[in-house]
């Protein structure tokens, strides 16, 4: 996947990376699953805070913050 925006493309390969080295560590297959520890385990040490919070808060606060994400870069691809 590219966006056209050389910084988004490059970070998006980390990620991909991370990922995948995360997956064979775990011993998980199921990219997604990863890709969600990868991302709550990010947001917490980000975020001290949130490790205090409620885990509904934790995973709500965590999903808006994915989703405003995703649709950046679904604008930024459908306008390349």
């Amino acid at each position: 996947m590219t966006t056209g925006e050389q910084s988004f493309d490059k970070t998006v390969q980390k990620t991909q990376l991370w990922i995948d080295d995360l997956a064979r560590e775990l011993g998980w297959e199921d990219r997604h699953r990863v890709y969600r520890v990868l991302r709550v385990t990010l947001h917490l040490l980000w975020d001290p805070a949130a490790s205090q919070r409620s885990r509904a808060a934790g995973r709500a606060a965590s999903h808006a913050g994915s989703r405003l994400v995703l649709r950046r870069l679904e604008t930024i691809r459908h306008a390349g």
